[in-house]
């Protein structure tokens, strides 16, 4: 397939198989995603990869901070809405949390980076596309939670900027409508 059939392709993934993916691929899948632009080569990403126990635990924490921020954290939606949350995280044979190192003392690198941060993500769900495996690209309250970043040891000085879920479709997902480029653009001579 070619690049853009690729791109075109790649559909965020709500149902994952619970079946393994090997080691190998996931590493393989992390280097796409370190090739992506980056002004002066900062190479600002940092990649937590969860699995087993650690991952089970993250699961429980996305499921508790989504029902607790239900109107009524005590009913039964919200509590529903816990075992959505857990199961989604639970579900896929991994997660990796992609962190940004910061430069505080430099706004303009700052931003730069943040700007590569998506460039790397989006390698690394278009590898993981190419390989058969499916992504969601998580960016709610659990990626940059004080009980988040104790749990994967991720030092200060760090953003997250996703938690990708990563495994095998369960299903395939529906096509959006986009906007066609055409209406979006505005050309000058």
């Amino acid at each position: 397939m070619d690049a853009v059939g690729l791109i075109k392709g790649r559909r965020t993934v709500h149902e994952f198989k619970p079946d393994p993916v090997a080691r190998e691929l996931v590493e393989e899948i992390l280097e796409a995603a370190v090739w992506a632009p980056n002004h002066k080569l900062t190479q600002p990403w940092e990649f937590y990869v969860i699995s087993g126990e650690t991952k089970e635990r993250l699961a429980r924490l996305r499921g508790e901070l989504k029902r607790k921020g239900h109107p009524d954290p005590a009913s039964e939606q919200a509590a529903k809405i816990y075992q959505f949350a857990y199961s989604g995280l639970a579900t896929p044979p991994w997660a990796i949390l992609v962190a940004q190192v910061l430069s505080p003392d430099d706004p303009v690198r700052e931003q730069e980076d943040l700007l590569s941060m998506g460039a790397a993500v989006q390698n690394l769900m278009l590898a993981a596309h190419a390989r058969g495996l499916g992504t969601f690209w998580g960016s709610g309250p659990l990626v940059n939670h004080p009980e988040t970043f104790k749990l994967l040891e991720i030092p200060e000085g760090r953003r997250g900027v996703g938690l990708i879920f990563l495994g095998y479709p369960a299903r395939e997902e529906k096509v959006p409508e986009r906007t066609p480029a055409a209406v979006k653009t505005r050309w000058f001579n």
